[in-house]
């Protein structure tokens, strides 16, 4: 699934809930998510950081640079990653 890029003011300028805007986006994609790899909400509650392997992504594993994007995309509330290199720069 791809994400698309959205101005975090306009996903949430309505936004009247007593939690902050990144708790909004789990509950927002929850259901779904879950449906998309076939798993429920207990399941879901039962993880812990132990469960997952985190690592670094070298830059010339396009897919997996690609999943990481989208990732961030949909379930980051700014919904943007930050760029390597300031606007107008050139890498060295």
């Amino acid at each position: 699934m791809k994400a698309k890029k959205a101005d975090p003011f306009e996903r949430f300028k309505d936004l009247e809930a007593d939690h902050c805007w990144q708790y909004e986006v789990r509950l927002r994609n929850l259901k779904e998510d879950l449906q998309e790899i076939g798993k429920d909400e207990e399941w879901a509650e039962s993880l812990r950081t132990t469960d997952f392997d985190f690592g670094y992504v070298d830059s010339s594993d396009r897919k997996q640079c690609d999943e990481v994007r989208d990732f961030i995309i949909r379930h980051e509330f700014l919904g943007c990653l930050p760029t390597d290199q300031p606007t107008g720069s050139q890498p060295d």
